[in-house]
């Protein structure tokens, strides 16, 4: 399969058709090589003709012994080297090119006037900014070809480029030049952008290339994190349908270096919001039958939340944006209008779909005029699309949550063909996005920080990770059985408090910070044996401020493993962390000009009660699923950031951000390489290994050691930047995308 910078920078060169034609022949053959999402049965409930992903320990090769796994995936990534060597001469012809614009950028800087200086020395950035994309494909292409037996030469030789393009890169200025540049820079742009002390790096990470690129366009014309983060979700509403959009929702956390630090951290939660008509009883005539089968609780209007992205963007925005917002829409409408490639991962979802040929919108846009589905390589376009986020970047967000655009919605809904649903214009009118509590806790010497209610990811990341501090992981055998088993013995007992009790902490009582407190996460890690699983874990008692214990069932709510993260680093140190979804692919199915529209309310418990007892994820009017989102933050000793990561994946987000979290700080893993590892989870259940990776291997010690075994397809979508500090006026970025998505690191 040929990677998409290979094709994008086709189209740039303007070779559209060729382009188009090369990823369809590259595609062929080999579109399924990439793990699909199956480590849930709803998914066999989706491909119901083919065959389950979960494959019988029993036919699997195993081992006895204390298997280190192999970077994923074992095999060679297939990519054709005659594309790789074309690049690396593409890559030869411009490094002189790149070599003479920054000469000559910094020519004009040294020979400008005193007032000009600033002015000049962003001209230098700008040409340093081109230049490290370049290098980002350069550290790509080595990636592509690391095991590949055939490609000595051209591993060699993109090691000697890298080293090229490396020493043209020019350093920073004096100390004194570089506040002379910041306090001329911050009189020019005013308060806005803080006026704080500027990085010569920056960089977004996200799961397709045209929208990080859209992000590190807005950094470019000297927008904030924030900026570039409303630029990334609006092209990822229009070029990843099937996992997030602004018919769906999403939590972002910032980070801002020059607020005091108690208020440097901000979670903004757009978590969509269950009708106010919707009861306990939503999904009642459903469960009632004896047959049924969940997907069945995914399609149509019954599952459409009111959607939040767009109020949350727009909150972070007043407070954190640079550039207008009417700036910040102009890639994705770009897109919409003048046509983007299908990628092979779209391709693929919308052939193994088998709802979207049933809504008639959706069936005209992605599918042919012969009704087969819209392969990759097709030029696609959404005018639709593009006159809603025209509207909304001139309107602002009442074009969407009022009016006509409102309407429609609320009509899709309602009149449904397929389980008409509730929502109602006064529920889109009155939703309003909201500022809550931060969750942070220690790990190592670093303190990792996350989202409160109502996600259960930050609460259960952080517990797992908690009740691992006595034990010494870096001094273990990377990736070994025994830190295995002790890592997922962890996460059985954070996942069993996470599924009695996480909710929406405005309908009912979530003892969050009892679920964290350190001396409960001792008292709860007395409980691992290191040489022997649980079985299933019971969840704990919480410390909290009630009277009796807290009676509840426990959650059965679907959680398909279908959403987008990204990361985004500017120049003046803001960060964002953010998780955006429309839940299921492709949500609900239902398409309202150009947009998909979510299924969040099947996040909810399809249940609400389970032996006389409620469960506090019931659905109620107005309160918000409980989620998995973990958009995550780590910071170092001095408050500084040291990690931005997070992932789709459903209820398996949290287990992968947490085992990246112990890759990169307990095994000292660059990011690329701590996302590449395949994955070992546990969700208080049976414990998933990655299907067709070296944890295969991990199959019979984890067994010896009491533990319920199945080899499955894990979807990460994984997307993170570690951060290092040379000295305090330095840093250095390392991106890493996941190779079992699109993702993309732009910078």
């Amino acid at each position: 399969m040929i990677k998409k910078s290979l094709i994008i920078n086709g189209l740039k060169g303007g070779s559209l058709i060729f382009a188009a034609m090369a990823l369809i022949a590259c595609t062929s053959g080999n579109s399924d090589a990439w793990p699909k999402m199956e480590a849930d049965e709803l998914w066999v409930e989706l491909e119901e003709s083919k065959q389950s992903d979960v494959i019988s320990n029993d036919n699997l090769a195993a081992s006895t012994g204390t298997p280190i796994l192999s970077r994923y995936p074992p095999k060679p990534i297939t990519v054709s080297l005659i594309d790789i060597q074309v690049t690396l001469d593409e890559m030869d012809r411009d490094l002189p090119h790149f070599k003479d614009q920054i000469k000559n950028s910094l020519e004009k800087f040294a020979n400008a006037a005193p007032e000009d200086k600033a002015l000049y020395w962003r001209g230098v950035e700008l040409e340093k900014s081109r230049l490290n994309g370049r290098i980002g494909e350069l550290r790509h292409i080595e990636y592509q070809i690391v095991a590949n037996p055939e490609a000595s030469g051209e591993r060699e030789r993109a090691r000697i480029l890298l080293s090229r393009a490396e020493a043209i890169i020019p350093g920073q200025p004096d100390v004194l030049t570089l506040a002379l540049l910041q306090s001329s820079e911050s009189a020019t742009n005013g308060a806005s952008n803080d006026g704080g002390f500027q990085f010569d790096n920056q960089m977004v990470v996200s799961a397709n290339q045209y929208a990080s690129e859209a992000g590190l366009e807005i950094l470019q014309k000297g927008g904030s994190a924030v900026d570039a983060a409303i630029a990334v979700e609006m092209v990822l509403s229009l070029v990843e349908p099937q996992s997030s959009g602004i018919g769906g929702g999403g939590f972002m956390l910032h980070f801002d270096p020059n607020s005091s630090e108690g208020n440097q951290l901000a979670f903004y939660d757009g978590r969509e919001t269950a009708p106010m008509a919707a009861g306990p009883d939503l999904f009642k005539e459903l469960t009632d039958q004896q047959d049924y089968t969940r997907l069945e609780a995914v399609f149509g209007g019954r599952s459409v939340g009111t959607p939040g992205v767009l109020a949350m963007l727009k909150m972070a925005h007043e407070k954190h944006g640079i550039l207008p917002w009417v700036e910040l829409f102009e890639p994705a409408i770009r897109l919409a209008e003048d046509g983007f490639i299908v990628s092979p991962r779209l391709e693929e979802y919308i052939t193994i779909d088998t709802l979207l040929m049933k809504i008639p919108d959706a069936r005209d846009y992605f599918y042919d005029e012969n009704g087969e589905p819209l392969k990759a390589g097709h030029l696609l376009k959404n005018p639709k699309q593009a006159a809603v986020l025209r509207r909304i970047a001139v309107e602002g967000i009442d074009a969407f949550y009022k009016g006509d655009l409102a309407e429609k919605i609320v009509d899709a809904v309602q009149n449904a063909p397929f389980n008409p649903g509730l929502l109602s214009l006064s529920d889109l009118e009155n939703y309003k996005p909201k500022k809550r509590e931060v969750l942070c806790g220690p790990f190592r010497i670093y303190k990792v920080c996350s989202i409160s209610s109502p996600s259960s990811g930050g609460s259960t990341t952080i517990a797992a990770l908690g009740m691992l501090k006595e034990y010494d992981l870096g001094e273990m055998e990377p990736h070994s059985a025994t830190a295995y088993h002790l890592m997922l013995e962890a996460e059985k007992l954070a996942y069993a408090d996470r599924n009695q009790f996480s909710a929406d902490s405005d309908y009912v009582y979530v003892p969050i910070r009892g679920m964290i407190n350190e001396d409960y996460l001792a008292e709860r890690a007395k409980l691992i044996d290191p040489l022997k699983a649980m079985g299933k874990a019971e969840h704990g008692n919480p410390p909290t401020d009630r009277v009796t214990p807290i009676a509840l069932g426990e959650d059965a709510s679907l959680e398909i493993p279908s959403t987008t993260h990204f990361v985004i680093l500017d120049k003046w140190g803001h960060a964002v962390s953010m998780t955006a979804t429309v839940e299921s692919m492709f949500g609900s199915r239902i398409m309202v000009e150009g947009f998909m529209l979510n299924n969040e309310m099947t996040d909810f418990s399809l249940v609400p009660e389970v032996d006389g007892k409620p469960v506090n994820n019931r659905v109620q009017g107005g309160k918000r699923p409980r989620s998995s989102m973990s958009p995550t933050i780590t910071f170092d000793a001095q408050n500084r950031p040291v990690l931005l990561v997070g992932s789709p994946g459903g209820s398996n987000i949290i287990d992968y951000v947490t085992q990246t979290i112990i890759n990169v700080f307990d095994w000292d893993m660059n990011i690329q390489d701590a996302i590449n590892q395949p994955h070992v989870l546990n969700k208080n259940g049976p414990t998933f290994v990655e299907i067709y990776t070296d944890a295969e291997a991990l199959i019979e010690p984890l067994r010896a050691m009491g533990h319920e075994v199945k080899a499955v397809k894990l979807m990460s979508g994984l997307h993170g930047i570690r951060i290092k500090y040379p000295t305090d006026n330095q840093r250095t970025l390392e991106g890493g995308a996941d190779p079992r998505r699109e993702g993309y690191v732009a910078q």
